[in-house]
């Protein structure tokens, strides 16, 4: 959290032509302007991230479902290190999924890097919206996939929150299991389950 705190100040600090600068790094690098279809265009970013995955130990397991609409959820939940190896992931394999994060972490240049990555501005105090948000998101394209961890939070809970079910279910779309297994070290997408409604 200090490191974070550190670069926000450094970032506010610097004249507005060295921020161009460094959105120019990187839109060269390939992180800022997403390419249309999916990041396959990317191939030195992809082999970045497989690397990252070696160093870090994991083997990543499972690939892109054959369906142009999906949500993925990743279980468990519980560090801060859970969203860095699942972007890892999703970059290494090539795949487009969008997320919400919350707003505090949109401050420049890490904004540039979230969005470029997929994240979506969420502000926690409107919450309740963000259901009909994906929802409209799913409808409003031909292709979309949507990530998010069903728990909510970092911290043990005793059960899942039912946001994901509700996008699923108001989207009309399937729903893929992610996994972080640490002590294993392997990430990666499991298997499809379908959204049905008890009557």
């Amino acid at each position: 959290m200090a490191a974070a705190s550190s670069i926000r100040m450094f970032s506010k600090l610097l004249p507005i032509t060295l921020q161009k600068r460094l959105v120019a790094l990187l839109c060269h690098s390939g992180l800022a302007e997403r390419p249309a279809d999916t990041e396959t265009k990317r191939p030195m970013l992809r082999g970045l991230a497989r690397l990252i995955l070696r160093i870090g130990g994991w083997t990543p397991v499972g690939k892109m479902p054959d369906e142009p609409k999906a949500i993925f959820i990743a279980a468990p939940h519980t560090s801060n290190w859970d969203g860095f190896w699942a972007l890892a992931y999703k970059v290494s394999i090539g795949a487009e999924i969008h997320f919400f994060a919350k707003d505090s972490l949109f401050w420049f240049p890490l904004s540039t890097l979230l969005r470029a990555l997929g994240g979506i501005e969420l502000d926690r105090e409107r919450a309740g919206s963000a259901v009909r948000h994906a929802i409209d998101m799913f409808e409003e394209q031909d292709s979309f996939y949507f990530g998010l961890a069903p728990e909510g939070t970092r911290g043990r809970t005793p059960g899942w929150k039912s946001g994901f079910y509700r996008i699923a279910e108001g989207a009309g779309v399937p729903v893929y299991l992610g996994f972080l297994d640490y002590a294993h070290k392997r990430l990666g997408i499991g298997p499809r389950f379908e959204v049905s409604v008890d009557k």
